[in-house]
């Protein structure tokens, strides 16, 4: 999947049609109506969307009509589809590279949300203006495992067991696969290194007050987050929230997830 031309290639299309919703083709002129659009055709113009961060009118129109645009994505979601495609992304990469979990760093990232009230709140780095917050964890090589989107005022602290929840693919046992959670010291507290022994994680949780390691004796490992957090920020329809349905949101946070992990292949 190409999302810088929203081109999607035959191998990335035959995996996204097995979580797309069955259609019944009716036919021309049949008492069934008329026939569903082009699949592929219509989930180019979805994917236009989220990258360009444009309005529905302002989809070209060879993607077709914004009717059509706006009916498949909401039917889309309301299947789940979104969902099982970071799946199925998922574990595509693990099969042909491998996830590398090991190490997996964990960070979230305010965005602007003008003009949108459910599962938003008051953003305290804009002047209490309404925005969101992506909680994103990675593998060892940036690969997003898991994607939720939080209310801007709520803390980093009181949702990493949310963020935990959301992974979108099943974890090796960590009785045979060591595995470290890393996070800055907006996490920083007892609950979170409870939680994160609870489900077999060695915990890397920055204290309050601690100050620089040297590389020499530590290697820096958490940055790998941060960029994930740039290759979304490429997708403009996800960088400023301007979709009032929070499912809807969520939605196109997972297809922009879905998109770098396809493009990393």
């Amino acid at each position: 999947m190409n999302p810088s031309t929203c081109e999607i290639s035959d191998r990335d299309w035959e995996m996204i049609q097995k979580v797309l919703p069955n259609e019944i083709y009716k036919g021309h002129g049949s008492l069934g109506g008329r026939p569903h659009a082009d699949l592929r055709r219509t989930f180019c113009g979805i994917l236009h969307f989220v990258r360009s961060g444009c309005q529905w009118d302002l989809v070209p129109k060879c993607y077709g009509a914004r009717s059509t645009l706006e009916k498949y994505f909401a039917k889309w979601v309301h299947f789940g589809s979104f969902d099982q495609l970071m799946t199925e992304s998922l574990e595509l990469y693990d099969r042909v590279i491998g996830i590398k979990w090991k190490f997996q760093p964990i960070d979230g990232s305010i965005k602007r949300a003008p003009g949108c009230s459910a599962g938003a709140g008051k953003n305290p780095t804009d002047r209490a203006r309404p925005g969101v917050k992506h909680m994103i964890l990675t593998d060892q090589k940036g690969i997003p495992l898991a994607a939720t989107i939080i209310p801007a005022n709520e803390t980093d602290m009181k949702n990493l067991e949310t963020t935990l929840q959301e992974i979108r693919i099943k974890r090796p046992d960590p009785r045979k696969v060591e595995q470290h959670i890393l996070a800055d010291k907006g996490f920083d507290s007892d609950e979170n290194r409870e939680i994160s022994e609870s489900w077999g994680y060695y915990h890397q949780i920055r204290e309050k007050g601690e100050g620089w390691a040297r590389l020499k004796t530590f290697t820096p490992k958490r940055w790998v987050v941060e960029r994930t957090h740039s290759w979304l920020n490429q997708f403009r329809g996800i960088h400023t929230r301007r979709v009032h349905n929070p499912d809807f949101y969520q939605a196109m946070l997972l297809l922009a997830c879905s998109c770098v992990i396809l493009s990393k292949l």
